[in-house]
């Protein structure tokens, strides 16, 4: 896969080498797919996302085939995670790839004495949770963090919610920053409850700017990147 030439609209033509059940199959202007570790193979359903269009057939089995694909250029880059073949990736702060999949908003809700609760409410994403209607403050901490997951998981829409001891962690469903602005709030007093914030937080876009063309299995790795 050495070959590489630039054309006038900036994309690039890549040498792949073809998996071998497509050694006759390949024709100028059929749309590909990525099947292997820098190989490709022909398109076989409407979900397959296409690297590109054959330009030069393969002539034998396991042989080159050169694509016209959407990159611009085509580089190794030092991989920041695990992440699959064809994978839409980006870049990290440290400048290694990873895949470009969002981060999930989150927040947390700490019992501190299920004793004190009362009649008091919790909020998460507009939905009002009260003791003693939508969930109990039972037996001890950690018993209630799990019956305000429950019930989370129950009434509220666009999240998720586990219980680590007495620590609730509020998770948004969808990737990206839409969730930042999720509520997460109660009337207790600090010495009842805690919230890490006014809202959910932490979730964010990351825009793809690439695609792997190698799997990557850990970060530190040497993989090949075809940037857009």
């Amino acid at each position: 896969m050495t070959q590489i030439k630039e054309e006038l609209n900036a994309a690039i033509s890549v040498a792949f080498a073809v998996q071998d059940s497509d050694a006759t199959n390949l024709e100028k202007g059929n749309f590909v797919k990525l099947t292997a570790d820098l190989e490709v193979g022909s398109i076989s359903g409407s979900n397959d996302d296409a690297i590109g269009y054959v330009l030069v057939p393969n002539k034998e089995t396991g042989g080159d085939a050169t694509i016209f694909t959407r990159g611009k250029y085509l580089a190794s880059e030092t991989t920041g995670a695990a992440y699959a073949l064809g994978a839409k990736v980006c870049l990290n702060s440290a400048g290694k790839v990873i895949g470009a999949s969002g981060v999930r908003a989150t927040g947390t809700i700490t019992v501190v004495d299920y004793s004190a609760m009362a009649t008091s409410t919790i909020t998460v994403n507009g939905v009002v949770l009260t003791n003693g209607t939508t969930f109990t403050a039972a037996t001890d901490n950690d018993v209630t963090a799990k019956l305000i997951a429950d019930a989370i998981n129950v009434r509220v829409p666009g999240v998720r919610a586990y219980a680590t001891a007495a620590v609730v962690t509020v998770e948004a469903l969808d990737l990206g920053a839409a969730a930042n602005l999720f509520t997460l709030a109660t009337n207790m007093a600090a010495g009842t409850a805690l919230v890490s914030g006014a809202t959910l937080s932490g979730g964010k876009e990351l825009n793809a700017a690439g695609i792997a063309l190698e799997a990557s299995t850990a970060a530190d790795q040497t993989k090949q990147v075809l940037w857009y």
